[in-house]
């Protein structure tokens, strides 16, 4: 289930619940899994209402009872409990406690101070180097990147660092994220000439739609292209100058349009030069070159955060803590035992995730084994993905959405009618991100799947107004967005 901003998706769930509950099954049946322990209140207090307008009394007591105990929480919560009740597959002390943000970074800032004295005086130069690559002026640059690897890696279930310059699969996958890259700047250059195709066709003015015609076929071929073809393209890349100039015996029209296209070759001749610089070579093996070139700085920080890795992980032992990312990494070893999955897996009949867009892979092979035996519900939206900082992937959530098409036992929904807000604000929203989010940008296509669709009733009407505040430099944040309010 696609669900946009105010479609009513909690009640959508309960709905399907209440409906499941109704043919008589158990809430020992569902295991419901949402992104925040206030959600889970939430989605509770609503479900008791639900529970209640059941007739039967005896029922009603029957499923209150069990609420009580029902596997309503957070994903976390969900594998602390696997951990505490399989602690002997791995291997964790039964005593263990868990740590909250705040414990784990003072643990974290020990850990740092510790690896940075370690290097500074058995291994000075790796600092050097490491604060020359990200022209940091203190080592707490360096900790933060350190702490982004291990966490990204932390996420992804059997992760391991490797030297990229003698990886070949890490070769193909920095060509890829190059490829990838030039597309999506190819892309922008085709969306801005068929804007401006549009207003030429609009206009009559044939001679700009042609020119424009030749520059869009140059752009969707770089769209195409795989990364060998790609230096090969942008090599004998040019924009030729075009017939299209401002003239005496143009209309105002058609001169300002001539106008706006000499603008957008000045933007497309900026693209070709960032997309080489991207691809940082003439040739794909001055790129590889460079590639190996990145060989110490990537192995000086690859040293460096497995040290900071290291000493995080001893101080958690020696206090007997375990952070939420162990917690996941445990859950997930001892979900790998079958005997172990298949008991949980047995217990459940229903699995129903909340805000599946901001799922990572770890926690997806979570789920997973979870849902063997059941029937998974999902619900989330990719416009509302807001934890990749968090190492969130919504191409989770949108490949699986996608995948349902092809089989018969599923079914997918979108929810895109907002009883939230008024149709006005609805239709700018929609007039600005169907520009904007595509399938190859944003993982939707905005304009043909989620557009929203006003759906409450409103009695007072308006208009929509947008306000580019520029803040004061060295401003709190948000205090000239406040003071712009205040004066309005």
């Amino acid at each position: 289930l696609s669900a946009s901003a105010g479609s009513g998706k909690t009640t959508t769930m309960i709905a399907r619940i209440s409906a499941i509950l109704k043919k008589g099954a158990d809430l020992r049946d569902f295991i419901v899994i949402t992104f925040t322990n206030a959600s889970a209140f939430d989605f509770r207090e609503k479900l008791i209402g639900e529970i209640l307008k059941i007739e039967d009394g005896e029922r009603v007591s029957e499923l209150l009872t069990q609420l009580e105990t029902a596997d309503i929480g957070t994903l976390d919560s969900f594998c602390v409990n696997i951990v505490r009740s399989y602690f002997y597959i791995a291997g964790v002390d039964p005593a263990f406690s868990v740590m909250d943000e705040n414990d784990s970074s003072a643990l974290k800032s020990a850990a740092a101070e510790e690896t940075v004295e370690y290097f500074l005086k058995n291994n000075g130069e790796v600092l050097d180097r490491l604060l020359e690559v990200f022209n940091a002026h203190s080592y707490d640059a360096l900790i933060g990147e350190a702490n982004a690897l291990s966490s990204y890696k932390s996420s992804r279930p059997g992760m391991k660092f490797s030297n990229p310059a003698k990886d070949a699969a890490v070769k193909e996958l920095y060509k890829k994220s190059l490829e990838d890259a030039v597309k999506s700047i190819a892309y922008s250059a085709v969306k801005k000439i068929e804007s401006l195709k549009i207003k030429a066709a609009a206009a009559g003015f044939l001679l700009l739609s042609d020119d424009l015609n030749i520059l869009e076929e140059t752009f969707d071929t770089l769209r195409s292209a795989k990364f060998d073809k790609l230096f090969e393209i942008l090599s004998d890349f040019h924009i030729d100058a075009g017939r299209t100039r401002a003239g005496k015996n143009r209309t105002e029209e058609e001169n300002a349009l001539a106008a706006e296209f000499k603008e957008l070759k000045g933007d497309l001749k900026n693209y070709a030069v960032k997309m080489s610089q991207l691809l940082g070579g003439a040739t794909p093996e001055e790129a590889e070159l460079r590639m190996e070139a990145a060989d110490t700085p990537v192995k000086d920080m690859v040293d460096f955060t497995l040290a900071y890795e290291k000493s995080y992980l001893e101080k958690k032992k020696k206090a007997g803590r375990l952070d939420f990312a162990d917690i996941s990494a445990k859950a997930l070893e001892i979900l790998q035992n079958s005997r172990v999955r298949e008991e949980i897996s047995s217990k459940y009949k229903y699995v129903f995730v909340d805000e599946a867009q901001d799922i990572n892979e770890m926690q997806w092979r979570i789920i997973t084994s979870v849902s063997e035996k059941a029937s998974l519900f999902e619900v989330g939206d990719v416009k509302q993905s807001i934890y990749m900082f968090r190492n969130a992937e919504p191409e989770i959530f949108s490949e699986k959405f996608d995948s349902l098409k092809q089989k018969e036992d599923s079914l997918q929904i979108n929810l895109n009618k907002n009883y939230r807000s008024a149709p006005e604000i609805l239709h700018f929203v929609n007039s600005v991100f169907e520009k904007v989010m595509t399938k190859e940008d944003a993982l939707i296509d905005y304009s043909s799947e989620a557009r929203l669709i006003p759906g409450g009733e409103w009695d007072a009407r308006g208009e929509v107004s947008a306000f580019l505040i520029k803040a004061r430099e060295n401003s709190p944040k948000g205090r000239a967005e406040g003071a712009f309010i205040a004066q309005s």
